[in-house]
């Protein structure tokens, strides 16, 4: 018997529009009703996740940054796995490397090194003249509604020193590029440093964290707390950093018909895609029903 649901937010919970739809709610709550525990589990921060799940009107804890982060439905913090300084400033020295933009995802708001002026001809240059130019990667709607986020919402030119000595935690750090050579030279760079992992939710990104800071492990920690076994947890996703929960061997491991072919390889079950409320379709099937 499922008792906690833990699911992705872009490309699972929400549809195509970015919101959780009247059916998906109805079905969360269904579900919420009978006791079970549900839980979003996305690779935004906290501030970014908050937002469309209080829109909709529903209470759930909230595994944030991949797994860094929990949170529960009043914002109170209950689990954190962070960075120290000098990883970062390691790993800040490879994407200067690369020339690839660093975002570091952290428990107060996202921040960069980069000034807005560097920043801006980066994403709005590169990627929109690549898509004028009709060299569209696939995801890439996905990816520009990224950038949105970064230069409408990231603190510019902090520096790694002042972001530490002001005592600002670091959850998750993140590029993303259309450049797929500078990502994979990123990728193997940074898991030589041995204490990284190093995941994707879409072609052109990539993201760090701390080994064990993953979506995975962070689900079952949670489960653990309130006295849920294994068996008895559903997870759903569709990209990359969804592998590591998808890879478990929980009670149900579902894959979203627009996931990525590795998920729907992993996943023990499909259900239908985030643009036709894949997760109340997997909700009412397999649970409620």
């Amino acid at each position: 018997m499922i008792k906690f649901i833990a699911s992705d937010m872009d490309g699972t919970l929400l549809d195509e529009n970015g919101v959780v739809t009247p059916a998906t709610k109805a079905a969360i709550e269904a579900f919420q009703a009978t006791g079970g525990h549900f839980a979003v589990c996305t690779g935004r921060d906290y501030g970014m996740s908050k937002a469309p799940i209080e829109e909709a009107g529903i209470s759930c804890d909230f595994i944030c940054s991949s797994g860094a982060s929990i949170y529960g439905p009043d914002g109170s913090v209950k689990r954190e796995i962070i960075f120290q300084e000098e990883q970062v400033k390691s790993i800040c020295d490879l994407f200067e490397d690369q020339d690839l933009y660093m975002e570091l995802f952290t428990d107060q708001g996202r921040m960069t090194t980069w000034s807005k002026e560097k920043a801006e001809p980066y994403f709005m240059g590169e990627w929109q003249d690549t898509q004028v130019e009709g060299k569209i990667l696939p995801n890439y709607d996905k990816a520009a509604y990224y950038a949105d986020w970064i230069l409408s919402g990231t603190s510019f030119e902090m520096t790694i020193e002042d972001i530490f000595k002001a005592g600002i935690k670091v959850f998750k750090i993140c590029t993303a590029s259309m450049a797929p050579d500078k990502l994979s030279s990123l990728k193997e760079s940074s898991l030589k440093l041995g204490h990284v992992v190093a995941e994707s939710s879409f072609p052109q990104n990539l993201e760090l964290t701390i080994t064990g800071a993953q979506k995975g492990p962070s689900v079952l920690a949670m489960a653990q707390e309130l006295g849920i076994k294994q068996d008895e947890i559903m997870v759903l996703g569709d990209s990359d950093n969804d592998l590591s929960m998808l890879k478990m061997d929980f009670g149900m491991t579902i894959a979203m018909a627009n996931g990525s072919e590795e998920v729907k390889k992993v996943a023990k079950t499909l259900t239908l895609s985030n643009a036709e409320e894949g997760v109340a379709h997997a909700i009412n099937t397999y649970i409620l029903s």
